[in-house]
């Protein structure tokens, strides 16, 4: 009973799941009941009781006084709030049932964990090939990383790149580094917070997350919100589950607004998250569209809250939520299927929220895809009644309120576009042993510009002009400029247009993320900082090759490049070590820059053996497969487009 004597008395209790099935009288003890400790079993009392507001803001205020006793090297192993969740008590082990439930475990393990730092020692190749595969693991969220990197996420252009500066002979170079930051972010859990809390959370995400994802029916999460502060026994795992991590990305997109600052929300985005992952076993249990709709979710929290990020398992949590979508039929528009126009229409929106985290992080990482566009007849999102914003809301996002789900259209189709780029440019295989000639790839690669020119006509019509959302679409079609035009394994010394058009787009793309930090706008997430590093990389690559510019212009947007680095890094707490090399590479570049020095630029030089497509040690295994096929073999470059082209209507409406 003494035991017993350190928890607080529960308001509301319930009985434990096995005295509920044998039917006996529970007493309801914590943390274990009578009866449970009687036979020595376990017990889950704690998933049925319940603590007051009150009850949970005071052990808060406890456990924050221990906190500041506390030492900072002791580890936090367990807190009073993790001992007194209203909802559910005590985060169990995730499940190794499903493989799912184990890139969670593995992706939640590894967040804290310091990579080995750089060592920039060896011969001057080998220092260049560390160097580039440094600095393409970026897109993985970590530093040097043992696994895959393709060349998409950077390492070809900067192999390319830092071999022509000669980097290697600089002895002011150094090394990268290593100083991410460490941290335990699920030590504790969060109750339900306050219901005006829960609604503004629940706004923010709807106007900044559900525009671009609609995972979720509107008029569903909205009673799912209500009936937690109705009836949160009635709540099943799912409703929690999606309830607390939208808390958990809502209060993490809200934490520099004024209106959420001062309602004094005591729990944390982290603490919201780890009582979602209580119910995600659960959750996950089937393969049915609420585990693909949780997962799709759980990939949401993990691209767009940077201090959990971790690209690697979100690469392997995006193929299982491809995987699922697949077996579930949601990429096909059967009229056979006997289903309602409600559900037709949620799965579409699934399938689409799907594909576009699949291939952002394919691109991102550079890695192949899971579907060809052949394969897809899901018509897009459109908007329904449910849909309708309350008035907060409209004022929130106008470019939701006026244009609905267009913005997220137009981006399913950039990434239609970028994932082209992707299978064409950079890991373009060869066909009946042959490589695809350079014509060919040339062929393809102008007609993905022209496909850019068109998604860039009709921009303005996607989005209010100067909006937020405006904004970001600009970045992420100037990123996709970038990844067509910039060195590559299919280019590595690309021709001048490509590199001025590179040039602008670095340009374009550096002065939105100034616009966007001056109005405290920008969007911190696993990939912002890379996309930023590469960015800047790109623009001095570009300035130094065409010689074009004045040094003035060089600088400007170069230490513009540093001071969003910077912000990026106190925010999200990526690594200095980053900004300190970038800085070192500018003042190369710069040098090279002033002594005008035509012979240093050249390309990729032979010693690399650099492959460029990086095939060749598979000509004789497609040789061999394809012995006997004709000559004509066909190139399946070409992907079926016809879903995504821009409406004629649009198209129409620009050019008047």
């Amino acid at each position: 009973m003494e035991e017993h004597l350190m928890y607080p008395k529960p308001s509301s209790i319930g009985a434990c799941s096995r005295c509920r099935t044998r039917k006996v009288k529970c007493d309801g003890s914590v943390p274990q009941c009578a009866a449970c400790t009687k036979h020595n079993t376990s017990c889950d009392i704690t998933d049925h009781v319940f603590y007051s507001y009150e009850t949970v803001q005071r052990l808060q205020a406890t456990i924050h006084q221990h906190e500041q006793r506390q030492s900072t090297n002791v580890p936090v192993t367990a807190t009073l709030s993790s001992q007194h969740s209203p909802i559910h008590q005590g985060i169990e082990p995730l499940s190794v049932q499903r493989p799912v439930s184990v890139i969670i475990d593995n992706a939640l393990s590894s967040v804290g964990r310091l990579p080995q730092a750089l060592n920039n020692s060896g011969n001057d190749l080998a220092t260049i090939e560390t160097l580039a595969e440094e600095v393409g693991s970026l897109a993985l969220g970590q530093q040097s990383s043992q696994q895959y990197i393709g060349s998409a996420a950077g390492s070809s252009f900067c192999r390319i790149f830092f071999h022509q500066l000669n980097l290697a002979s600089e002895e002011t170079l150094g090394h990268i580094g290593s100083n991410f930051r460490q941290a335990d972010p699920f030590s504790t859990k969060a109750s339900l917070p306050p219901k005006p809390v829960a609604m503004l959370l629940l706004s923010i995400y709807i106007t900044r997350v559900h525009m671009w994802r609609p995972i979720f029916n509107l008029k569903d999460l909205r009673s799912w919100f209500q009936q937690a502060y109705l009836s949160p026994k009635s709540c099943d795992a799912f409703k929690k589950f999606s309830i607390f991590l939208v808390l958990a990305i809502g209060s993490y997109k809200a934490e520099e607004k004024e209106a959420y600052r001062k309602l004094m929300d005591i729990h944390s985005p982290a603490e919201y998250f780890t009582t979602s992952m209580i119910f995600f076993d659960e959750v996950s249990a089937c393969n049915n569209l609420q585990c693909l709709q949780s997962t799709l979710l759980l990939a949401l929290w993990l691209s767009r809250v940077s201090n959990f990020a971790n690209n690697t398992h979100l690469w392997q949590i995006s193929r299982f939520a491809m995987s699922l979508a697949i077996e579930l039929g949601c990429h096909r528009n059967n009229p056979r299927w006997e289903i309602g126009s409600s559900e037709r229409e949620l799965r579409n929106r699934i399938w689409w929220c799907t594909y576009d985290l699949e291939r952002s992080v394919a691109v991102s990482t550079g890695r192949v895809l899971s579907i060809r566009n052949q394969a897809i007849d899901a018509p897009f999102p459109k908007l329904v009644d449910d849909d309708v914003l309350i008035e907060s809301e409209r004022i929130i996002s106008p470019t939701f309120a006026t244009k609905g789900f267009s913005p997220a259209i137009h981006m399913f189709r950039l990434r239609n576009i970028t994932g082209d780029i992707l299978e064409s440019i950079y890991i373009a295989r060869p066909r009946a042993g042959h490589h695809p000639s350079i014509q060919d790839t040339v062929v393809v690669a102008d007609s993905i510009r022209e496909r850019l020119a068109r998604w860039h006509s009709v921009l303005d019509e996607c989005a209010v002009s100067e909006s937020r959302e405006r904004l970001e679409m600009r970045l992420e079609l100037c990123l996709a400029v970038i990844l067509l035009n910039r060195p590559s394994p299919s280019f590595p010394s690309p021709m001048d247009s490509a590199v001025e058009a590179c040039a602008d787009a670095c340009q374009t793309a550096i002065q939105t993320w100034k616009v966007l930090l001056d109005r405290n706008e920008l969007g911190i997430s696993w990939k912002s900082f890379h996309d930023v590093f590469m960015t800047g990389l790109v623009w001095l690559y570009c300035a130094w090759k065409l010689s074009i510019f004045d040094e003035n212009s060089v600088e400007h947007f170069a230490t513009a490049c540093i001071s969003i680095l910077e912000y990026i890094d106190r925010t999200a707490g990526r690594s200095s070590r980053y900004i300190q090399f970038y800085g070192r590479i500018k003042a190369i570049t710069i040098k090279r820059f002033r002594s005008q020095d035509g012979a240093m630029i050249q390309r990729a030089n032979s010693d690399l053996e650099f492959d460029h497509l990086g095939f060749d040690w598979m000509d004789e295994c497609f040789n061999e497969l394809f012995t006997g096929a004709s000559d004509s073999f066909a190139l399946d470059f070409k992907m079926n487009e016809d879903i995504f082209e821009v409406p004629t209507h649009l198209q129409d409406m620009h050019s008047r």
